[in-house]
């Protein structure tokens, strides 16, 4: 079995023998999904969330070398919900 986690707070696992399709995949937290730990003696699995975010909204400007319909262009980026935590989940490996 792998499990990973994503950014956006999911957590995927995969049969190693048949890594076609996910086995699993769930909402484990509301933030990027940065750290899994897997008991090795308890059917358990530990998820990790958080990042590290810029103070204020963040705005992003087109540059110069970019096209011309583009220039001066000014995007407010979508705020992400911010969650740090560590959480304990039932798992049957």
């Amino acid at each position: 079995m792998l499990v990973t986690g994503n950014s956006n707070g999911h957590v995927i696992g995969w049969n190693i023998n048949d890594s076609s399709t996910p086995a699993f995949d769930f909402l484990a937290h509301n933030d990027c999904t940065n750290g899994i730990s897997i008991h090795s003696k308890q059917p358990l699995l530990a998820t990790a969330s958080g990042q590290r975010y810029f103070a204020g909204d963040v705005r992003v400007t087109a540059s110069e070398d970019e096209d011309e319909d583009n220039l001066n262009a000014e995007f407010n980026l979508k705020k992400i919900p911010k969650e740090n935590s560590v959480k304990i989940w039932p798992f049957m490996k």
